[in-house]
């Protein structure tokens, strides 16, 4: 069974890179570059490490992998503070319970915040400068 299902998993990677090269994308495994839409295969977590956005987009790729890193880092400090406030409220109850629920929102505003003004903001950066250096693309 285990050797039935590795063959499988073969096949069917074989047949997602036969598909990339020979031009049939899906939208399931091609991507296009956040910036110039070049399509490049989608096969890394950290897309921003690819070697189109290494060498044509630096300092986007230099952007996007700090703000991943100090999202990751500053999301961390918010589960540390909800998991502390979540154990003083089961212990201690009271006014706890308001600081869970002041932390809750804040954590759910942060997300917001870092997602969808931060992030779209530097793409939208990046973007209008690669159109403004290459008009006729």
């Amino acid at each position: 069974m285990l050797v039935q299902n590795v063959e499988w998993n073969r096949h069917l990677i074989r047949g997602s890179m036969e598909t990339l090269i020979s031009g049939n994308s899906s939208i399931f495994r091609v991507m296009g570059c956040t910036i110039c839409k070049e399509k490049m295969s989608r096969n890394t977590f950290r897309w921003w490490r690819q070697s189109h956005y290494q060498s044509l987009h630096a300092d986007y790729a230099r952007a996007v992998g700090r703000w991943y890193r100090n999202f990751f880092a500053r999301l961390g400090l918010f589960l540390v503070a909800l998991l502390l406030t979540q154990y003083l409220w089961l212990s201690y109850g009271g006014l706890y319970a308001t600081i869970r629920v002041v932390t809750i929102l804040s954590f759910i505003a942060f997300c917001v915040y870092e997602v969808d003004l931060l992030f779209r903001r530097i793409s939208r950066h990046y973007l209008s400068d690669w159109k403004d250096r290459h008009p006729s693309q």
